[in-house]
């Protein structure tokens, strides 16, 4: 019964010749029709060239190369488009307002090169609302082809005319920024409502901080104390924190005390990441002088990590301290005492 079925559609389709639609999601697609060939009818131009198998009321589209899923959109049943006339006398033109909501559908629906043809048609609108709305889905939608730099220059010239909502503003700071345009982005955190200025705020702190930490090779204790002293807010927010790392190294060269207050500071931050707060205790115990390392080694308190650590730095000490020194001798009775048997493995 399904084989009959499906031989009477196909030779439907044959007889009727040009057009061929179905209810299956609700949609229609234009066929052109030439031959058949049993239960296959071939199909030769169209949005569904290749080959139609029927079976029942249902159809499906396989194209020779490569073997393609027709996907079906409701944008199928929609062309052709009517051909958008003058605003009408209230300033409201359905046909521009059509165009516009075909956009954000194929926005929607990931099409960006149709989503750019729609809102392009749509932004001739003299309805400033329908063009307004048009442009901001046109900048969208660019941005969604991979057009970064027509993306910009439309967020541009839409902040430029007027007021924008924070979506518009918060995309053109991350095309900003992108493209190294951090001055421009910059001026942008006034228009902003308060949540999006304080997190964009603080991300070009993070970008000046590290387009000022980019080389560390050749920077001088001094430098690396500036650095420090003049980015201190964004220890607080726990932001740049490789480079503060890095700098607390540089920085106790000249000031011990100053480096081993910035590692202090910095192991708020992450408090559950246990590789950045070994790392940051090792850094503390290396900064700390032969006397204060032994002290710390008398203390019972120690938990097993940190204990680990701190002996390790101990050996690593007697290893820089000349051999049959008093210094070296000190560091290896310290050992004994606090760790015994631990010490030697």
């Amino acid at each position: 019964m399904r084989r009959i079925a499906g031989l009477v559609l196909g030779c439907w389709l044959l007889i009727s010749g040009q057009a061929w639609s179905t209810n299956r999601t609700g949609t229609a697609l234009s066929l052109e029709v030439t031959k058949t060939r049993g239960l296959q009818t071939e199909i030769s131009r169209g949005p569904a060239a290749g080959r139609i198998v029927a079976e029942g009321h249902a159809a499906q589209v396989r194209h020779r190369r490569p073997v393609v899923r027709l996907r079906q959109t409701p944008q199928s049943a929609l062309a052709p488009l009517p051909v958008p006339g003058p605003d009408s006398g209230d300033g409201v033109d359905s046909r521009y307002a059509r165009l516009l909501g075909y956009g954000w559908q194929e926005y929607k629906l990931g099409n960006g090169e149709r989503a750019v043809f729609f809102f392009t048609e749509a932004a001739k609108s003299t309805n400033p609302e329908i063009s307004r709305q048009a442009s901001i889905g046109l900048a969208y939608a660019e941005m969604r082809c991979g057009h970064r730099l027509r993306a910009l220059a439309l967020f541009s010239e839409l902040t430029r005319s007027g007021t924008v909502d924070s979506g518009v503003l918060d995309t053109l700071a991350g095309l900003l920024v992108d493209s190294g345009q951090f001055a421009q982005a910059h001026d942008l955190l006034a228009r902003m409502d308060p949540v999006a200025r304080k997190k964009w705020r603080q991300r070009l702190e993070e970008i000046r901080f590290q387009r000022q930490t980019a080389d560390l090779k050749e920077m001088p204790p001094e430098r690396a104390l500036a650095l420090i002293r003049d980015n201190w807010p964004l220890v607080d927010k726990c932001g740049g924190l490789e480079g503060f790392f890095k700098l607390a190294e540089i920085a106790a060269r000249q000031d011990r005390e100053q480096a081993l207050a910035l590692i202090q500071a910095l192991s708020r931050c992450r408090p559950r990441d246990r590789h950045w707060q070994e790392r940051l205790l090792a850094r503390r115990f290396s900064l700390l002088s032969d006397d204060r390392l032994v002290a710390l080694a008398g203390r019972g308190d120690l938990p097993d990590g940190d204990r680990k650590i701190l002996a390790g730095i101990l050996w690593e000490r007697v290893a820089q301290s000349p051999p049959d020194s008093d210094q070296r001798a000190g560091l290896i009775t310290a050992l004994e005492r606090a760790f015994g048997g631990e010490a030697a493995a």
